[in-house]
């Protein structure tokens, strides 16, 4: 990725209606998969593992969204 911003690799029909923590950590992930050499890819367990965590991260933000938002409505 080095110093280019993440908006070089978003989908321009998303509009610009990505969550940037969790692209960044996907871009991350998909950037390792795709080393030259075979001892610098993640194992298919470990993509899986680092993409659960990002559902679950993102799972998390959202529940405290709902709740600040019920809170202050």
């Amino acid at each position: 990725m080095g110093k280019r911003p993440l908006s070089d690799f978003e989908d321009p029909r998303l509009n610009g209606k990505v969550d940037k923590t969790d692209f960044e950590a996907i871009l991350q992930i998909a950037v390792l998969c795709v080393a030259k050499s075979s001892k610098g890819r993640p194992t298919i367990e470990l993509v899986f593992e680092e993409l659960d965590k990002v559902c679950r991260d993102t799972e998390t933000r959202m529940v405290y969204i709902y709740i600040y938002i019920y809170i202050h409505t």
